[in-house]
């Protein structure tokens, strides 16, 4: 049986998550937008490809690592591409987000509560999801 305080430590622990995570798909979704409609990125190509070079190698050092294939062939290089991509996409929407943050500033008080609390909402279901799927292996 779990006690009230190690209760109270999981929610302390989940909250804290779901509202840091909350808070970053706000940036990447509001540098998601800013992408769509301006079409420019705050972020020059040379820290772009910098991102993608460090998450590709390391994407698919672990993902041979991981693999059982003895059949030579180096499936593990498009792993660690789509990997790299899919990375390197958050963090420039991410990046965006932070930048026209700080450019224009946040919504008002009432509009910023509303996003980051339907996200945190969101984020929480969603490291449950993870979480779950990740028990079974």
């Amino acid at each position: 049986m779990i006690s009230g305080s190690e209760v109270l430590r999981r929610v302390y622990i989940s909250l804290a998550i779901s509202f840091i995570f909350g808070l970053i798909l706000y940036f990447m979704l509001t540098g998601l937008y800013s992408i769509a409609t301006t079409m420019k990125t705050f972020l020059s190509i040379s820290y772009i490809l910098l991102v993608f070079a460090v998450t590709f190698v390391t994407a698919s050092v672990i993902i041979e690592h991981r693999s059982m294939s003895e059949s030579g062939r180096p499936y593990y290089l498009i792993g660690g591409f789509v990997v790299a991509s899919i990375v390197t996409f958050l963090f420039v929407c991410a990046s965006n987000g932070v930048m026209m943050a700080v450019k224009s500033g946040l919504p008002p008080v009432e509009e910023f509560l509303l996003y980051i609390s339907v996200l945190s909402a969101v984020a929480f279901t969603i490291l449950k999801l993870i979480e779950n799927s990740m028990k079974r292996y």
